[in-house]
Order: C-alpha cells, then structure tokens, then sequence
C-alpha cells in the first residue's frame, strides 16, 4: 500500500473505520433464560426486535414466563467516547417503570448500562456473543430484593 494512503486512513476519524455494535444489534431476535426474583426462579421465553442504525436502536420485546407475560421497550443512543445511554423507555406494561439515564461505555460487542432508576441500583446489558447469540440480561437491586434475568437469543 502507498504511504500517502496509508497515512490518510489513520488520519481518519474512528466512526468512518469501524461502524458500533448498534448496527449488528438490528434484527428479530428470539430465545430462552431465566428471571429470578429473591428464592424464585421460573424459565423465560423471550423475543425481540431491534431497528435503528449506528447512532440509536430501540429495542421492542416481550418475554413470558409461568409467572406471565410482559411488554418492554428501550431506546438506546450512543453518547460521546464511546459510550451509550437509554434516552426513553425501558418502560414496561406490568411495572410502567422508566430506565432513562442508564449510561455505560459502548463496547465492541455490545453495551454495559448502570443507573439508579426509581430508587433501584439497575443494570443492563445487551451483549453479541462470539456464536451470533444475543444475551439480554437485567438486575436491579433495590428495597431489600435483587431481580434478574438472563437470556440467551438468536437472530430470526
């Protein structure tokens, strides 16, 4: 490669060499996990669609268990320095709780999001896995009771 090209494309703006994860997060989705509430644990059927492009996805779902079914949606943005944040959403039918200002770095796989959201310490992750899976996992801490759920899906 000619030197002049070679110093021109590491003069360029990292956004311009290598797209986020965003972009490989949109798609259907579907899969199995498990929420476990304190002593509970029940089996999670769960599925997903997420649309947007590099700068912002919203994610669409709903997962079902022996305990029920409920219906969420989040939006992620990317921030400045490779981070993210949820802008709206992260609401969800049965709770109605909101998960905006989850902030956390925007990795090569995918994004780690901490906050505190109606006095809960919660967490969430949306991770590419080396097989093509996608693993959706929560937590939240908060009066006394730790929930989480964890679930592994495939692209549809």
């Amino acid at each position: 490669m000619k030197p002049a090209l070679c110093l021109a494309l590491a003069l360029l703006p990292t956004p311009l060499l290598a797209d986020t994860v965003f972009s490989e997060l949109v798609g259907s989705w579907r899969g199995n996990g498990t929420y476990t509430e304190g002593i509970t644990q029940v089996d999670l059927r769960c599925r997903m669609s997420i649309t947007g492009d590099s700068a912002a996805i919203t994610l669409a779902g709903r997962c079902a268990s022996s305990l029920g079914g409920d219906d969420f949606t989040m939006h992620f943005e990317q921030g400045p320095n490779r981070t993210a944040s949820v802008r709206s959403g992260g609401s969800s039918r049965a709770s109605g709780a909101s998960l905006d200002g989850l902030t956390g770095p925007l990795g090569r796989n995918g994004v780690v999001l901490k906050g505190v959201s109606q006095s809960e310490e919660v967490t969430v992750q949306l991770l590419l896995q080396d097989d093509g899976g996608l693993v959706f996992a929560t937590r939240a801490v908060g009066g006394g009771v730790t929930s989480t759920s964890y679930v592994t899906l495939a692209r549809q």
